[in-house]
């Protein structure tokens, strides 16, 4: 009779406290909006760049400068930095009002793909090899056509392809 009380008892109390788990309220999570996510791949995006360019100091680029004509200045600087035989990420620099040289154009790959470019009025999130995100300087997504998206795209590739050449 004993182990029937104590049976008894274990299922009163798993019963009551189901019933009580199950009179409160559930705090479900809203399904998240397009505008969420894509908020989110753009935080990752700047958290991967941001992290790579941080690691890079640590490491030498490859550099090839273009002298200007009469030969005492640079007219263009492209840096390369890679790991292994990986690019890690591929620049280009002109040089300003003060000749100090300032980044055009900057490349960041995964394996031998690029999935962000930047020049300083545009950033480019690719996903899958494909330009997914046009963005403005301050990162908010500017709305492109699928055209405008895929002549940028050509437009960039084949940029960060003039600039690999120097390396070869």
């Amino acid at each position: 009779m004993p182990k029937h009380i104590f049976l008894i008892a274990l299922l009163l109390s798993l019963f009551f406290s189901c019933k009580q788990a199950s009179e409160r309220p559930v705090q479900q999570s809203q399904p998240k909006t397009i505008e969420d996510i894509e908020q989110q791949i753009i935080r990752e995006v700047q958290g991967l760049t941001l992290a790579l360019d941080n690691r890079l100091t640590k490491l030498t680029p490859k550099t090839v400068n273009f002298p200007t004509e009469d030969g005492k200045g640079i007219q263009l600087q492209v840096q390369l930095w890679i790991e292994g035989e990986n690019p890690l990420k591929l620049a280009a620099f002109v040089p300003n009002a003060k000749q100090e040289l300032e980044e055009t154009s900057a490349y960041y790959f995964a394996g031998e793909n690029i999935f962000f470019a930047r020049s300083p009025t545009f950033r480019f999130i690719f996903i899958d090899s494909q330009l997914k995100y046009w963005l403005d300087a301050d990162w908010n997504i500017m709305p492109m056509d699928q055209a405008a998206k895929e002549e940028r795209q050509l437009w960039i590739e084949d940029e960060a392809a003039q600039y690999f050449s120097v390396f070869n």
